[in-house]
């Protein structure tokens, strides 16, 4: 997905070529005001600008989705570690009070 938005951003901002006038109009001075005068009319300056505002927020929503999955999977991690701490002092535990009693754990009483 966010290869897309840059994929995108760059076609936006150098590969469709709207903002700057073609090379090809420089040695044609009545070419290059016709072309400026279809760029004002169009906005399209202003509207590559707000194009680019808006994939600069659907990035930083991006990286702030990415954020939130890896925390949650940090938390889901922490979980899982603590619940395992947790079955070991049962083991330790049940282990400790067998050996008090003199018997193993891991053998059926006689």
């Amino acid at each position: 997905m966010e290869t897309g938005l840059h994929d995108l951003r760059y076609e936006l901002n150098s590969e469709a070529g709207l903002v700057d006038a073609p090379d090809l109009l420089w040695e044609h001075a009545l070419a290059e005001r016709l072309y400026e005068q279809v760029v004002a009319h169009h906005d399209t300056k202003r509207r590559t600008a707000v194009l680019n505002d808006r994939l600069s927020y659907s990035f930083d929503y991006l990286h702030t989705l990415s954020e939130h999955v890896r925390h949650q999977y940090s938390v889901r991690l922490e979980t899982i570690i603590i619940i395992l701490i947790f079955f070991e002092l049962c083991v330790g535990l049940v282990s400790h009070l067998d050996v008090l009693e003199g018997r193993a754990w891991w053998r059926p009483p006689v």
